[in-house]
């Protein structure tokens, strides 16, 4: 549905963006069940996707790590968006690579996906008492009440390579900031 065939990086990034969140629900959220939807629409070459659990929370989840210590739920929302930023992931590191799976947590779910649905699109991401709308590039901080974690994201699929070298570009800048912060 998301990529509609137009890419096939396009296609493996979302799926391992997909993969990560939808896992996040369960790993991470420690929630019993998630919704999701998904829709395209043809006449403005867009698809919007929205997924949701009654989880724990972002900030509750990222206090369970020895590598990440927000001080509240909105610090909290930011450090999700990070690459390499997971409550979990270093459990992962441990592996050995023929162990190693899709379904491993690499910390890059959320930061691939508000870059790019972002970039070219929108990407919300709500968490207890905190929201984050990124569109067009743009930041907004906003105020919600919802229990659980809820992830909205569209994006414009019109320009193909536009959308190739923006995946590019942010991997790319996925390497060079896990570089200069570890």
């Amino acid at each position: 549905i998301v990529s509609q065939g137009k890419s096939d990086s396009l296609r493996a990034v979302v799926a391992r963006s997909f993969c990560e969140i939808f896992r996040n629900t369960f790993e991470h959220g420690e929630a019993d069940s998630a919704v999701f939807c998904a829709q395209y629409w043809p006449q403005k070459e867009t698809v919007e996707i929205c997924i949701a659990d009654r989880g724990i929370g972002i900030e509750t989840s990222l206090l369970e790590s020895k590598y990440t210590n927000p001080k509240n739920n909105r610090e909290a929302l930011f450090y999700s968006l990070m690459p390499g930023v997971s409550s979990k992931a270093w459990r992962h590191k441990k592996k050995k690579s023929h162990q190693k799976t899709v379904w491993d947590n690499a910390g890059y779910g959320l930061f691939f996906a508000h870059q790019l649905f972002g970039g070219l699109g929108h990407f919300f991401l709500a968490s207890k008492g905190n929201a984050l709308l990124i569109e067009g590039g743009e930041l907004t901080e906003l105020k919600c009440n919802i229990e659980g974690t809820l992830v909205s994201m569209s994006i414009d699929l019109s320009n193909e390579a536009k959308l190739e070298a923006y995946i590019e570009t942010i991997s790319k800048l996925a390497h060079k900031v896990k570089e200069k912060i570890g």
